[in-house]
């Protein structure tokens, strides 16, 4: 990591990819959203080097919103 300055230098593409991801949400949604049956599709943010990454992908966006500070990442939890 050498002439690295910050995090931000570190994650500079994480971030990057991340906004645009967030941007590309956004457009969507506001060009689709007036089609019969369109749902919004959300941006989550998670390992897709897990194995588990097939059952996280499906993992109802209620479950995250129930986690409390306490709680482990559903990614580090064992199965």
């Amino acid at each position: 990591m050498s002439g690295c300055k910050s995090l931000g230098d570190v994650f500079q593409k994480y971030f990057s990819s991340f906004y645009h991801c967030v941007e590309a949400a956004k457009l969507s949604h506001e060009a689709f959203k007036a089609y019969p049956g369109y749902e919004y599709q959300p941006v989550k943010v998670m390992p897709t080097d897990n194995p588990l990454f097939l059952i996280e992908d499906q993992r109802a966006l209620n479950d995250y919103d129930t986690l409390s500070v306490d709680d482990l990442p559903f990614w580090m939890r064992k199965y």
